[in-house]
């Protein structure tokens, strides 16, 4: 599974912080294939992050400081198409306390 991280338009170090332990950690004890892109929200069609999301072939989930609607709506004004899924639901947990996350994308 791919996993691409939209880092935050904010510059506080905080963030900063968490994104560079998530990115560790996704590599090192998850072994997944982890790609950071700018803010959804800064994508423009120059934008070497905007590529690197066209690029991709198949699954990936998508993190992003955005909530799930507006993140899926940044998106998809780039043509790159996606689902919401409620990953409670989609593991079969029952009903998902939190905002749905950005599930697998559809790819020409």
């Amino acid at each position: 599974m791919i996993v691409v991280i939209s880092q935050s338009g904010t510059h506080q170090p905080k963030l900063r912080d968490h994104e560079e332990q998530l990115v560790a950690h996704l590599l090192l004890e998850a072994r997944c294939e982890v790609t950071l892109v700018t803010d959804l929200a800064h994508l423009d069609s120059d934008n070497t992050g905007l590529l690197c999301l066209e690029g991709i072939k198949g699954s990936m989930l998508v993190l992003s400081w955005h909530e799930g609607p507006l993140a899926l709506e940044h998106l998809t004004s780039h043509g790159i198409q996606g689902r919401l899924v409620d990953l409670a639901e989609h593991e079969g947990q029952g009903e998902s306390t939190g905002p749905p996350a950005l599930g697998p994308g559809i790819y020409d």
